[in-house]
């Protein structure tokens, strides 16, 4: 996993703005090596430790990413190292260098070849050297012979014969067999960033009757076994869904006109009749989802889980697929790179629509990628960056949704 980090970090107190250089990128095995503090300042600190570190040569990008000097250069600052992570390794090796390390491949095992038949040597004449020491009398060394002495032919040597190699029989092709898409081999599974929470739906027991319906949304810390927008596979129309609308719940899908999700303990009306306009106008093409930023309170995730529960017609007309709620806004493990991953790394567009303007910037920065945004602009908060589009509740952006579910159209045509 590649997650580019060349973003402009503002440090706070007696620190300047960092700006990440295009020639010291920080690898994904290094930014999961290297364990520190949570929170956006722990994000800043973790990125000038890896920038410098990676200038004094106590880290590298490459296998096995931590130098000699890493560990105390890791304890200064107060991070600890994931040891397992980069110990060890089958398929590179390391070949050191007065200048760097450099990562060299292992050669390739050539195949032995055949031998070939043997042919009857031609016998060479005994020398001095090679005389049998066997065949000499007791008596000494055997006097020369009278005469001229006769050349020695060989014998001439048989003429090289070649040998038939017999062919191995032809095996009859073996036919295709035909695979459902629904069967087909999957792409790598996904990945959410750290301490990302997914919030699933899950059939409701029997004997339990205080809700309406036969389904509940609740909290799985444990993702290994999801794999994004990939699994919802459609079997009457052969197949996945085309792209992924993101709302966020504090301020956006928890608030209308009228209504508030914390008076009313569900999803105010507004926005409900939204998602079933929406819903009818994608189908089954686009997946609907919540994204919300929940940093450390129970008692926020908690009042999300009751209020999408007790809406009952999120599950009646299937409004809201699944949620996701992550620890930052913004970075690795915030909500642009999370909706990354559950894309399957951009293989579908993606579309978030939501009230921080920190998060807005992120998307404007990389507007040239899957990701696209809709700003709630709200009284007293910060405006989004210049081009993207802005409203002040969410039952108003039907038609921007809409704009963008025909863009998307049109390139997937």
């Amino acid at each position: 996993m590649v997650i580019s980090r060349n973003l402009v970090v503002a440090i706070a107190l007696d620190y300047v703005d960092l700006t990440v250089p295009e020639e010291i990128p920080i690898s994904d095995q290094l930014w999961r090596i290297v364990k520190g503090r949570g929170g956006k300042r722990g994000y800043r600190q973790k990125v000038r430790h890896l920038v410098e570190g990676l200038k004094a040569r106590h880290y590298s990008n490459v296998y096995p990413w931590v130098n000699e000097s890493g560990r105390g250069y890791a304890s200064q600052w107060s991070f600890t190292l994931v040891s397992d992570v980069y110990t060890g390794g089958t398929v590179w090796e390391v070949e050191s260098s007065a200048e760097e390390n450099e990562v060299v491949e292992r050669p390739v095992v050539k195949a032995k070849s055949v031998p070939s038949p043997k042919v009857s040597s031609v016998p060479k004449a005994a020398s001095s050297s090679s005389r049998d020491l066997g065949a000499l009398p007791k008596g000494g060394p055997v006097p020369k012979a009278a005469g001229p002495r006769q050349p020695v032919t060989p014998p001439k040597a048989s003429p090289k014969q070649p040998v038939a190699v017999p062919k191995a029989a032809s095996l009859p092709s073996r036919p295709k067999a035909s695979v459902a898409p629904s069967q087909q081999l999957q792409p790598r599974r996904c990945i959410l960033p750290d301490q990302v929470v997914l919030i699933a739906r899950e059939d409701v027991p029997n004997q339990e009757v205080q809700l309406q319906q036969n389904s509940r949304f609740v909290r799985q810390a444990d993702t290994r076994g999801f794999n994004g927008y990939f699994e919802f596979f459609n079997p009457s129309t052969n197949e996945r869904p085309k792209a992924i609308i993101a709302f966020d719940w504090h301020q956006v899908l928890d608030r209308s006109r009228t209504e508030t999700a914390w008076a009313v303990n569900r999803i105010p009306k507004e926005n409900v009749a939204l998602l079933r306009r929406i819903k009818d106008l994608v189908k089954d093409k686009v997946v609907l989802v919540i994204v919300s930023h929940i940093e450390r309170s129970n008692r926020n995730e908690q009042s999300l889980l009751d209020n999408l529960n007790q809406t009952a017609e999120v599950f009646a007309n299937d409004l809201i697929t699944f949620g996701l709620i992550t620890r930052e806004r913004i970075g690795v493990t915030g909500k642009y790179q999370t909706l990354f991953e559950v894309s399957h790394r951009g293989r579908v567009p993606f579309l978030l629509i939501d009230d921080n303007a920190e998060i807005a910037t992120e998307f404007s920065q990389k507007r040239h990628g899957p990701g696209s945004f809709i700003h709630l602009k709200l009284r007293r908060k910060p405006q989004a960056p210049e081009g993207i589009p802005a409203e002040s509740f969410l039952e108003d952006t039907y038609n921007l949704v809409k704009e963008w579910c025909e863009e998307i159209a049109e390139i997937d045509r």
